[in-house]
């Protein structure tokens, strides 16, 4: 028996849980977007911070030199206009997001039946 058949939950569980941060981000935008759009601007400022660093740590195994700092400024930069302009990110931002955790709830929950009929629990 296939290992995600048998743990048909698991995408059940992810599925409800998207489907109600989805439903809680609609239904309470404001602290919603305050507090997505702060972890957002931070997160892409440290992760371009630390593509930069990573310059200096690199081997011949990773992406060229350039390619990583152009990623590391795009994050700062990111970063930074998110920080500085958080309404034009946060109209934005929400809609996509809430969006994207419903469906993404819902497809959750499909796959979830769908394996669950494979696994044999249900007739």
């Amino acid at each position: 028996m296939l290992t995600l058949a048998k743990n048909w939950w698991v995408p059940t569980v992810r599925g409800i849980a998207a489907i109600i941060f989805g439903v809680i981000a609609l239904g309470s935008p404001h602290a919603a977007l305050v507090t997505l759009v702060a972890v957002f601007g931070i997160y892409a400022l440290v992760d371009g911070i630390f593509a930069i660093a990573g310059l200096f740590r690199s081997d011949s195994t990773h992406a060229p030199w350039y390619l990583q700092l152009l990623v590391g400024v795009t994050g700062i930069m990111a970063g930074l206009i998110t920080l500085s302009y958080p309404g034009i990110t946060a109209v934005s931002l929400l809609a996509f997001i809430a969006a994207f955790a419903i469906v993404i709830g819902i497809g959750q929950l499909i796959a979830a039946v769908q394996q669950r009929h494979e696994s044999g629990a249900v007739p």
